[in-house]
């Protein structure tokens, strides 16, 4: 019995020739999975193999349609043709590139159209400090006047001192304010640092930065808080919220990084503190019906050649989160009109 859900994710229960025992499996972007083993990465049984060549064999043959990802429309043209007709839900969409290429801009105001579309809040988390006080507002302002729209700002930080204390369950936050009023709002969580991101999405963790081998630990205390991604602070945030959600955008994903130092240097544990993070926002964003999810990252130049394309900042995980990644480069000033360069530095091969 083979069907599938969305993209990238695909279903099977097996039987036994004697009729007595019956398995699940699945497939998604982020591993497989037997009901015979858990899930694994490399350790796969008879079932999982019997599922991955009818996988691929009825695709060979095109016997099933997968349900495809929603497509929303953005109000930025350019943006819609670069992504081949907008922004994509349950896929984590990645937006880079270097200071001053209006990446945050353009992110905004795409969450915006989204709001606007869905009538919905959408999650900002902010780790570069002051959006919701010193960007937003003049933004939303303009937005709203040429939509007619009624999108507002709220904001609160993470009171991570009274947690490390005594850790909870719910976390407790401080400055909580209504920047903007509005119909529905960009709720905006400040988190200055990996400490409390990795909090926020649900995997405490303790980081050693001695010189020459950083490491990541993981707070085992905290297993049974936050176990499911539903557990998540930041999943139980938009879950008891009165208004619904439909997005979430990371400000910036690489900036809590810097810790690790040299963005040149291998710090495996840096990758691995990455791909946590990617994976608990991918995960929850694909298993929520149109959601949409996006990461800001910064881009940066070999020092040595200046002429070179610009890269994102970080380890190999970085780009192995997004299957729609675009570079921001080139803004120019044009009398009242700036003028920004998309390109693709990843799409889907579809």
């Amino acid at each position: 019995d083979f069907y599938s859900i969305g993209n990238y994710d695909f279903r099977v229960i097996v039987e036994s020739n004697n009729k007595t025992n019956t398995y699940a499996c699945y497939q998604n972007e982020f591993g497989g999975w037997c009901s015979c083993l858990g899930f694994r990465f490399r350790a796969k049984c008879t079932h999982y193999k019997m599922f991955i060549e009818y996988l691929v064999n009825s695709a060979k043959q095109k016997e099933f349609e997968t349900k495809m990802t929603t497509i929303l429309e953005t109000s930025i043209k350019g943006l819609n043709s670069v992504l081949q007709g907008g922004i994509p839900s349950n896929v984590l969409v990645g937006f880079y590139g270097e200071p001053k290429s209006a990446k945050t801009t353009t992110s905004a105001w795409v969450a915006m159209d989204l709001m606007d579309h869905n009538g919905a809040n959408f999650l900002y988390i902010d780790t570069e400090s002051g959006i919701a006080e010193n960007f937003l507002p003049d933004l939303v302002d303009r937005y709203n006047k040429r939509f007619k729209s009624s999108i507002g700002i709220r904001t609160r930080k993470l009171d991570f001192k009274t947690w490390v204390s005594k850790p909870t369950y719910n976390l407790p936050y401080k400055d909580e304010k209504v920047i903007k009023e509005g119909e529905f709002y960009f709720d905006v969580v400040e988190l200055p640092n990996l400490y409390q991101l990795m909090l926020f999405l649900g995997r405490p963790s303790s980081i050693n930065l001695s010189i020459g081998k950083p490491s990541l630990k993981y707070k085992k205390e905290c297993n049974s808080m936050y176990e499911y991604i539903w557990n998540a602070p930041f999943a139980e945030l938009m879950g008891n919220s009165v208004q619904e959600f439909c997005g979430i955008l990371l400000d910036s994903f690489t900036n809590v990084f810097k810790i690790f130092g040299s963005e040149n240097q291998n710090y495996p544990v840096r990758d691995t503190a990455q791909s946590i993070v990617l994976a608990q926002l991918g995960e929850y964003v694909a298993t929520h019906d149109d959601f949409f999810g996006i990461v800001i990252q910064h881009a940066s130049k070999p020092p040595a050649d200046q002429a070179k394309r610009a890269i994102p900042v970080g380890g190999k995980s970085v780009g192995h989160a997004f299957k729609y990644f675009v570079q921001f480069t080139d803004t120019k000033t044009e009398g009242l009109n700036t003028k920004v360069t998309i390109s693709t530095y990843r799409l889907p091969t579809n």
